[in-house]
């Protein structure tokens, strides 16, 4: 898995996100569990993401590097929902999940993101285009799921 890292192309494809989110989910692991008696260790270790996001959008890394870091800020926030859900749940609405999904089609229609090159017209657009992306696809995926009554095989 680990020599995907630095791969792209037709055979490979996105394979090299499965090794970064590996090496990502440990590193985070690692990082958790070290400042495990700090109250507030999900925001420090994403502002710990964020920072070392910030540094991989301004400058390309060797081995592809850039695009894992970026990889990691997204998956830091998740971490950071995930313990504050109940918050993020308050504010699940109709109109945020409009407001989502108008603004990542204009960031997408109007940016350039080309992770692989570490090329973006506005990383700051791109994070919060990408953020808001997915939490359209959530609610999406929520309305399917109640429309059909739930999934089942």
């Amino acid at each position: 898995m680990l020599l995907t890292l630095t791969k792209e192309g037709d055979y490979l494809g996105p394979t090299w996100f499965l090794a970064a989110l590996f090496t990502e989910s440990i590193l985070y692991k690692i990082l958790d569990t070290v400042l495990k008696p700090i109250k507030y260790r999900r925001w420090i270790i994403t502002l710990l993401y964020i920072i070392r996001a910030a540094y991989a959008f301004e400058n390309t890394l060797d081995y592809k590097l850039s695009r894992t870091f970026i990889l990691g800020l997204f998956f830091a926030i998740g971490y950071l929902i995930k313990e504050y859900i109940e918050v993020f749940r308050k504010c699940h609405c109709p109109a945020l999940w409009a407001a989502s999904t108008v603004s990542f089609l204009l960031i997408g229609t109007f940016t350039i993101a080309r992770i692989s090159s570490n090329k973006f017209t506005s990383p700051f657009l791109y994070v919060v285009g990408a953020l808001a992306g997915s939490y359209c696809l959530i609610c999406l995926s929520q309305w399917i799921e109640k429309r059909d009554g739930g999934y089942s095989m």
